[in-house]
């Protein structure tokens, strides 16, 4: 399996490159008053809004860095029942490697407020650890980022 590594501050992150369906460079996001600092805002991508979630604020309590490797990685996500493209701000990614390359485990801790934190790899190098990013949406980001209601009272 192909995995999208990225940064989040200094430490380095991964997703499988099945659950992203394109890599896209930085772009501006509409920002949407009174929204919470995570929600990086809506960018447009073939003719469709699509919401923004910055990792490193929810991750690091810090909006990503603007440079040459800030991705954002668009992902079809699911909650409750409805699907949304939804993307995800990161920084530096500019690499890729094989899971198969690695030997990944669990971390043997369990943080609460970060569900989405996965196994880890050493690389020779930094630990690797994968991100799930079905578990980005707890009910607060599920709620904002599909709006059942509004969906149906603009369509």
């Amino acid at each position: 399996m192909l995995l999208l590594c990225f940064h989040l501050g200094k430490e380095r992150y991964a997703l499988p490159s099945e659950a992203v369906e394109m890599v896209l460079p930085y772009v501006s996001c509409r920002r949407l008053p009174l929204a919470p600092a995570w929600f990086k805002g809506l960018m447009v991508y073939q003719g469709q809004a699509v919401p923004v979630i910055d990792l490193c604020h929810i991750a690091k309590k810090r909006e990503a860095c603007r440079q040459l490797g800030t991705r954002i990685l668009l992902m079809n996500l699911s909650w409750q029942g409805e699907h949304k493209k939804v993307g995800f701000l990161v920084e530096n990614m500019t690499q890729t490697c094989r899971a198969s390359e690695l030997r990944f485990e669990d971390t043997g801790v369990a943080i609460e407020d970060s569900p989405w934190l996965g196994q880890v790899a050493y690389d020779g190098k930094t630990l690797l650890q994968l991100l799930k990013p079905e578990a980005f949406l707890t009910d607060d980001v599920g709620r904002l980022l599909f709006d059942v209601e509004m969906t149906e009272a603009v369509g």
